[in-house]
């Protein structure tokens, strides 16, 4: 019955981007540095995110990811993917660089999502 039932639904659509804030710092020349992991979704470097301070909070503001860092699973040594997903290796924890925003803009519990 499964099998009929994925015929049958449409296309599967992935679920949006979601990214739970752990810890920022700034580092000059890059701007805002946002570390913690995926929830859902993937992200992309050069994807345009919404800023909310907590989850249910209205938008803050938008930003642009303007690179990812993400540790190589294998040696622990810095990576930097285009893209990082929830399922990806370390269960998508990554560090996410924020151009044109200081560390102050952004809060530890806050979260990024894709625009609407």
């Amino acid at each position: 019955m499964g099998v009929f039932a994925r015929l049958f639904s449409g296309p599967e659509t992935e679920p949006p981007f979601c990214f739970q804030i752990e810890d920022v710092f700034g580092i000059r020349g890059c701007g805002a540095v946002v570390v913690g992991h995926i929830l859902t979704g993937r992200v992309r470097a050069g994807d345009s995110v919404v800023y909310r301070p907590a989850p249910e909070a209205a938008a803050a503001f938008s930003c642009r990811v303007t690179s990812i860092e993400r540790p190589d699973p294998g040696t622990l040594e810095p990576g930097f993917p285009r893209e990082a997903d929830a399922d990806g290796p370390l269960r998508g924890r990554c560090a996410l660089c924020i151009r044109r925003r200081e560390a102050s803009d952004f809060r530890p519990g806050g979260m990024l999502s894709k625009e609407a």
